[in-house]
């Protein structure tokens, strides 16, 4: 599932529904900083889940 955005809804989204996640737009800095969101939030609900424990 393809999620959009960069709000902490779609972080819950990516970590609850998706399977990965990729930068659609953005500098470096900024795909930096959303990725280590992603990656927390992944973690907080892969301990919930049962998931991966990172998005591909």
């Amino acid at each position: 599932m393809v999620v959009r955005g960069a709000s902490q809804a779609t972080l819950r989204r990516i970590a609850s529904r998706g399977t990965g996640w990729i930068a659609g737009a953005g500098d470096i800095g900024e795909f930096t900083a959303f990725a280590a969101r992603v990656r927390g939030q992944w973690r907080r609900q892969a301990d919930k889940a049962a998931r991966a424990p990172q998005p591909r």
